[in-house]
């Protein structure tokens, strides 16, 4: 029993400690998103600067998300002191990465 035990010690302690993956760092950064959305409650009323800014914490140290969460990043980066429109766009982009990329809340 006991040689059966350290393996199994060994492999739950491995899971643990698993790097995070390209795809981790995509979900969190549409997690945090929702967040900021649910709260405001439209793209219109979120705070831009901090839903930018706590979507960079969670990506940071992180594999790059995928391609189309980074462009809609950029997007909402660049439009946080922008006009509506433009911030709304990137807002939807990133979500319409989230829903594709097979986000779910």
């Amino acid at each position: 029993m006991k040689k059966l035990l350290a393996p199994a010690a060994a492999l739950i302690l491995l899971t643990g400690c698993a790097s995070p993956t390209s795809e981790d760092a995509t979900m969190d950064a549409c997690d945090t998103f929702a967040y900021y959305l649910e709260d405001a409650e439209s793209p219109e009323q979120m705070d831009r600067a901090t839903t930018v800014e706590q979507i960079g914490v969670e990506l940071e140290g992180k594999p790059a998300p995928d391609a189309r969460i980074t462009d809609a990043v950029d997007v909402m980066e660049r439009t946080v002191d922008g006009s509506e429109s433009a911030w709304v766009m990137g807002a939807d982009m990133m979500a319409a990465a989230c829903m594709d990329l097979g986000w779910e809340s």
